[in-house]
């Protein structure tokens, strides 16, 4: 069965006001009750992402859709999420019981003792009225979004004039910032003095870096004229977005406000109490009611903050680095109850981290970031057995590469000379580089595998040895159940259909 798509980024991006760049062209879709990790290192914009969805950022470009709906415009405490925070933003001056119980002070429920068919009547023919108005509104928005988007286009295409402004189109002031850091960082490393800036002027002491510096200053200046108008016109297409969005739900909204005030009512004493016991037992907080925050350990906090948004039955739980403060054995757990959560509610879950292994235990899908965009998306076994480039290999869990040289008899080691048998890997015809897993590899004796090595250094964690092997100035992790010496000579070895192929070796 086909799932539909339930909760949509269309080309979304987020510019601040000083011109940096967060996250451009997010393109991504999620059926609902799905896990989804938004996964990357830190500064990658997934938390950026998760804000904009929750409504605490705006939207500088592109749309987020729920069931069709453009939310760009409703308020948080309007959108069907419910934010879990990393660092829980608990009321200290609330008990457990206070902490879960205050969301439920505003929450509604159908009013049974009101007769609601003469109201309805009124209600459903307004509706009707402002579903007219918000139609002819869109329309006239979207013809205007057509218009900008030409306008737009055109501009854009002024870019693919010069080929050195191709490359750095989406960069921005901020981003530009950065990048010359980034330069900076590298040439001081290189030259090993603190306080090395790069230079303005090629001269005999330039770096390989203040080329790079002087080419991009001349490019980025040369382009910034056509990027005030481009980003003016992102943000008049954004507007006209958000307004859509508002006329969408504007018919569902004067409903639900004439709903409110008519056919729901509050929740009475008894019921905010039965709802909060019957969440603190399902998240394992009984015995808990009376204590404080600071009464607590990280993990119960924790739990707190996880049935406080539960008990106002979001459709949507977004989790913002829940368990990054916890403990190594309190996350383990808190990852196990996440993962017994999800599967008895049925919720859509979003979370962000950056633990590889948190990510790849609890997800049915990943979507990996990197410098603001999706390098892949794809199942926890699929992200880490066929990452696409180099970047996402390296980043889930841990890699060895090779060069993959194509033959007319297939792919081989660059000195070695090893084919491989894996046959996805013989339906690319180019190189690129070879991926294999430190678990998937085998120490043997000297010549008994397809490489010999020294090994360099050996860390003892329990059931397995994290051992580095040195090879043609090359080194090579494997995890081993066997100890070996540092200083041992050893070849390794492994099965050619563990060998994952990565055309893209720039990543």
């Amino acid at each position: 069965m086909i799932k539909k798509t339930y909760l949509e980024f269309k080309n979304v991006g987020k510019t601040y006001d000083d011109g940096f760049t967060a996250v451009e062209g997010f393109d991504l879709k999620i059926n609902k009750g799905d896990f989804v990790t938004f996964l990357g290192p830190s500064g990658c914009g997934k938390t950026t992402v998760l804000r904009m969805l929750a409504g605490f950022e705006t939207v500088s470009e592109g749309t987020i859709c729920i069931n069709g709906n453009i939310i760009n415009d409703i308020p948080p405490n309007k959108r069907v999420t419910s934010t879990v925070f990393q660092d829980y933003a608990l009321f200290p001056n609330l008990t457990v019981a206070g902490n879960i119980k205050f969301g439920l002070k505003l929450f509604r429920v159908p009013n049974e003792s009101t007769n609601l068919e003469k109201i309805k009547v009124k209600m459903l023919k307004d509706k009707k009225q402002n579903l007219i108005k918000a139609n002819h509104n869109i329309k006239e928005l979207q013809k205007d979004i057509v218009a900008l988007q030409k306008d737009l286009s055109k501009a854009i295409s002024k870019y693919d004039k010069h080929p050195e402004w191709v490359e750095i189109k989406n960069m921005r002031w901020g981003n530009y910032k950065a990048k010359v850091l980034h330069l900076e960082s590298l040439k001081q490393t290189k030259l090993k003095n603190g306080k090395l800036m790069l230079d303005m002027k090629l001269n005999k002491k330039s770096t390989e870096y203040d080329k790079t510096f002087i080419n991009l200053r001349k490019w980025f200046l040369s382009k910034q004229r056509i990027d005030v108008v481009v980003d003016k016109l992102k943000r008049k297409i954004a507007n006209k977005y958000s307004w859509i969005s508002y006329w969408q739900n504007f018919p569902n909204m004067q409903y639900e406000n004439q709903e409110k005030k008519y056919a729901m009512r509050l929740l009475t004493k008894s019921e905010i109490k039965k709802r909060t016991k019957d969440i603190i037992e399902k998240i394992g907080l009984h015995g808990k009611e009376t204590k404080y925050p600071s009464e607590l350990s990280g993990g119960m906090q924790q739990r707190v903050a996880l049935a406080r948004s539960l008990v106002i039955e979001p459709e949507i739980i977004l989790l913002d680095e829940p368990l990054s403060a916890l403990d190594a054995k309190v996350r383990h757990q808190m990852q196990l109850e996440l993962k017994r959560l999800h599967s008895e509610l049925g919720l859509t879950f979003i979370l962000v981290t950056h633990d590889q292994e948190e990510a790849l235990s609890l997800s049915t899908k990943i979507v990996v970031m990197n410098a603001g965009k999706i390098q892949q998306v794809g199942t926890p076994s699929a992200i880490y057995d066929d990452p696409i480039n180099k970047w996402t290999a390296s980043f889930i869990g841990h890699a060895n590469f090779f060069i993959a040289k194509k033959t007319k008899k297939g792919y081989y080691f660059e000195n070695n000379k090893m084919k491989c048998d894996n046959p996805n890997v013989e339906k690319i015809n180019k190189d690129g580089l070879f991926l294999v897993r430190p678990e998937d590899i085998v120490i043997t004796k000297v010549n008994a595998g397809f490489i010999n090595g020294k090994i360099k250094n050996v860390i003892y964690k329990g059931l397995m040895n994290d051992i580095i092997l040195e090879w043609n100035n090359q080194d090579i992790s494997i995890e081993s159940t066997v100890t070996h010496s540092v200083g041992e000579k050893v070849g390794i070895k492994w099965n050619p259909n563990d060998v994952h192929f990565i055309p893209n070796t720039k990543g």
